[in-house]
């Protein structure tokens, strides 16, 4: 794992040096009219006033093409086109600690976005691109098409996004439901997915008798499909890596070390795009991972001391281990601080798994039978409704949801150094075998009172801040940043020494 984690820095390192002069070079480019032979490498979104698309370039430059919707052309992907249009470099973050536009789009490998006028483009020729590329995406439109059909607007676009990753179709005050109540995780793509895409796969093989190892290489090659039907987002490469390794220690035989999996799968995100590591969906998916193997044990020896039942434990090991790591990350990225996560996730996952299966199966089914799939549909509408009364519950709960500054990395790093020394620590104490210097560790421990323990606690935090502090040049005049028109939240932050 260790090997693998340094191969990866280097690369990362290296690749990130590289890309950040492209960009560079590119942003010269703002404002400046480029005619552009490009192809169109996604399907079509649909704006308020523009359709969306991604074209990328000869020069294998991923780029925005906004077109108005009184234009006639219709692009497919695929399609090789020239075009004529003003190039706009994407803009930072217009706030302080605010949302930063061009480091999101670096995320998807984008470098800016081009208008068009209704006559300056033109389609070369048709069906360019990868063919299994193409039949994902058909597959995926289709899949939309159907859900759109048998499930009503809301509930359609939720739907896509649990079982798709694609959060096109959700609304925003849905979307800012699921993230204060601490259920963002449910929109992305996860292990949870993953694991039902493979049992319900295994087991339709195994019934039409195929044997076990041809069934898991046929389902090695179905999570492939999968993720180039979501678009390989990070939190889907990371669950479908994961998936395969798995598969593949049952064909060969061997025992799967999950370390090794998840540095895998890291290596392969990151050298596909290094700056996925700022994504969020990234973020989330290892971190919630790590948090389930560093912390579930420990997690669930404390909660059977409580004495809670052993369902609710089942239920409440993994969401504390996974918030664990994640309350910090969502703080920074959504600034809240929630203790709905608790009440939230035990009423939620639950539902989850009911509507990934049943989600998936009427979605097969609708390929077969309209009328049964419409059928099953208004059992799916009711589960679905029920998860977003659970989310916008969760999120009104006022004092259960804070909203929060942007904390300081230095806070962060504290943060993480506690829990991870705690939790070696009540490793060490719950351990019948340790070793020379974990045994002295431990009795040195025991000798001292909790009381000392709590104050040396105190005194290396305080000693911490006082040093973060006296490093740290605040602004000496007050300062405000106020939100401007097209942002979507109100922040002010003040600094001042006076």
């Amino acid at each position: 794992m260790l090997i693998i984690f340094i191969i990866t820095s280097i690369i990362s390192n290296i690749y990130i040096s590289i890309l950040e002069k492209e960009y560079c070079s590119f942003y010269e480019l703002d404002g400046k009219e480029l005619i552009i032979h490009a192809t169109v490498v996604s399907t079509r979104k649909e704006n308020d006033y523009t359709y969306e698309y991604i074209i990328k370039t000869k020069a294998n430059k991923k780029l925005l093409l906004y077109i108005m919707k009184t234009n006639d052309v219709v692009l497919e992907y695929g399609d090789s086109i020239r075009l004529e249009g003003i190039f706009s470099k994407p803009e930072g973050s217009r706030n302080y600690k605010g949302f930063d536009y061009s480091e999101y789009l670096k995320t998807k490998g984008i470098y800016g976005s081009l208008s068009i006028d209704e006559d300056k483009i033109i389609i070369l020729e048709k069906n360019k691109g990868n063919k299994i590329v193409n039949l994902c995406n058909k597959l995926r439109q289709e899949c939309y098409n159907k859900v759109n059909s048998f499930l009503p607007e809301g509930t359609a676009g939720l739907l896509m996004g649990i079982l798709f990753g694609d959060k096109s179709g959700i609304s925003e005050k849905i979307i800012i439901s699921f993230q204060e109540s601490s259920l963002a995780h449910i929109l992305a793509v996860s292990g949870a997915h993953v694991s039902y895409i493979i049992v319900g796969i295994v087991f339709i093989l195994k019934k039409v008798n195929f044997k076990k190892r041809l069934a898991y290489v046929i389902t090695i090659f179905a999570l492939l499909l999968f993720m180039v039907m979501t678009g390989f987002t990070a939190s889907v490469i990371r669950a479908c890596i994961m998936g395969i390794a798995l598969l593949l220690s049952k064909v060969l035989y061997k025992k799967l070390d999950f370390w090794n999996s998840i540095s895998i799968a890291v290596l392969i995100t990151l050298i596909l795009n290094p700056y996925s590591i700022n994504d969020v969906g990234f973020i989330l998916s290892y971190g919630g991972v790590i948090g389930i193997i560093i912390f579930k044990k420990n997690v669930s020896d404390i909660l059977i001391k409580i004495k809670l039942n052993s369902k609710l434990i089942n239920l409440l090991n993994i969401t504390l281990a996974v918030q664990l790591i994640l309350i910090p990350i969502t703080m920074i990225k959504f600034n809240i601080l929630s203790f709905s996560f608790i009440l939230s996730n035990l009423l939620a996952m639950p539902l989850l798994g009911v509507i990934i299966i049943l989600g998936f199966i009427v979605l097969i089914i609708s390929f077969i039978s309209m009328t049964m799939a419409k059928f099953l549909a208004i059992f799916l509408n009711f589960f679905l409704r029920l998860l977003i009364i659970i989310a916008e519950t969760c999120a009104n709960i006022y004092f259960l949801n804070v909203t929060v500054v942007t904390p300081y990395i230095f806070s962060i790093i504290i943060y993480y150094i506690f829990i991870f020394i705690f939790n070696y620590l009540y490793s060490l104490h719950t351990s019948n075998y340790l070793r020379l210097y974990e045994r002295k560790i431990l009795e040195s421990l025991k000798r001292l009172k909790i009381k000392k323990i709590i104050i040396m606690i105190i005194c290396i935090v305080l000693i911490s801040n006082i040093i973060f502090m006296l490093f740290v040049n605040y602004p000496k005049n007050l300062k405000v940043n106020m939100v401007d028109v097209g942002q979507r939240r109100l922040r002010i932050y003040t600094n001042s020494t006076e």
